[in-house]
């Protein structure tokens, strides 16, 4: 019950703050790799929901499905969520602290941040998600 809770809140505050983002969008490199990072927090709020939802489908028969769901895709799709809900706010955090960082110590003036967004984000999704789906396809495969 409790992690319904928390997955509850945790989504409701993070769609908040998503809407937000897009509705005061100033444009900025800041605001665009913020609203991102409240994107990849929303998954885990997602995340947090399926596997509540999966603790009391399961609760005192899980040893009886236990082969059956691990085979399942349901399973796999978690696995993938697990790893992109805590890899992707990682990757934000760090690209906003490196830019932040190059921001401070460079006066404005460092070639990096002169990239635009639209190149900086497939590259962080793109990492997230390859990441993610590389240990489902190499220990499970895609068979389900």
């Amino acid at each position: 019950m409790c992690l319904y809770c928390l997955g509850s809140i945790s989504f409701v505050v993070i769609v908040f703050a998503f809407i937000y983002q897009i509705l005061t969008r100033q444009g900025t490199n800041e605001c665009k790799m913020i609203t991102n990072l409240s994107l990849s927090d929303l998954i885990s709020g997602i995340y947090l929901a399926v596997i509540a939802s999966t603790d009391v489908f399961y609760r005192g028969k899980f040893c009886i499905y236990a082969y059956a769901w691990q085979e399942s895709v349901l399973c796999k799709i978690e696995a993938v969520l697990s790893n992109v809900s805590y890899l992707a706010p990682l990757m934000w955090i760090n690209v906003l602290t490196i830019y932040r960082y190059l921001k401070i110590t460079s006066y404005n003036r460092h070639p990096l941040l002169s990239v635009k967004f639209y190149y900086i984000a497939p590259i962080v999704w793109g990492s997230v998600i390859a990441t993610s789906i590389l240990p489902v396809i190499l220990v499970w495969g895609w068979t389900g």
